[in-house]
């Protein structure tokens, strides 16, 4: 999880905010964007996307990233799976399964 911590907060840098601004942007508190960025908690998916999204990230490298692989479509490990809670694991089968059927 904190690979994806990292990213969160290098995409925040990258677009000049705070933990505050970038957490009102999705209805946050920058308390959760603390936890997050520092590894200490792991977000709903949905809620990640939506975050990735509004501050200008890559929602299919951050998945990537929470599975701790980097070919996420084509397949994560079962020990990634595993990891995720059950939530979790339900979106990003998927989010797999939709971008399979993508053209």
């Amino acid at each position: 999880m904190h690979a994806v911590g990292i990213y969160l907060r290098s995409l925040r840098d990258a677009a000049k905010l705070t933990q505050v601004e970038a957490a009102e942007r999705v209805g946050l508190t920058a308390k959760t964007v603390e936890r997050w960025e520092a590894g200490r908690h792991e977000p709903k998916l949905t809620e990640l996307a939506e975050y990735v999204l509004s501050i200008g990230g890559d929602v299919g490298r951050t998945v990537a990233l929470l599975l701790d692989t980097r070919d996420a479509p084509a397949g994560p490990s079962d020990d990634a799976l595993a990891s995720l809670n059950p939530e979790n694991k339900r979106l990003v089968l998927e989010l797999i399964d939709q971008l399979r059927k993508s053209p």
